[in-house]
């Protein structure tokens, strides 16, 4: 296989009718603000887990943590690892 066959962006991202043949249907997703789209994906795959393709599930647009990340350390002396890297950042 060559890249052309699978690379387009020089057709400014649009698949072409031999690329939409196997396909059923293409779906994009994305957060408004384009911030983190991995985070989107996460939350659209629970809510997709909890619907039978009727009814819409009840559920929060966001969780508590959101869309940061953590660390969880298990001792001081950790703490005082990600403290001082902190401050390298």
């Amino acid at each position: 296989m060559r890249a052309i066959e699978f690379i387009v962006e020089r057709k400014g991202g649009k698949m072409t009718k031999r690329q939409q043949n196997p396909t059923r249907g293409v779906n994009k997703y994305t957060d408004s603000d384009r911030w983190n789209t991995d985070y989107k994906l996460y939350r659209l795959g629970l809510a997709l887990a909890a619907t039978d393709g009727k009814e819409i599930p009840e559920m929060d647009e966001e969780s508590w943590i959101g869309r940061w990340k953590s660390l969880h350390p298990y001792s001081q002396k950790e703490q005082d690892m990600i403290n001082v890297a902190a401050k390298a950042w």
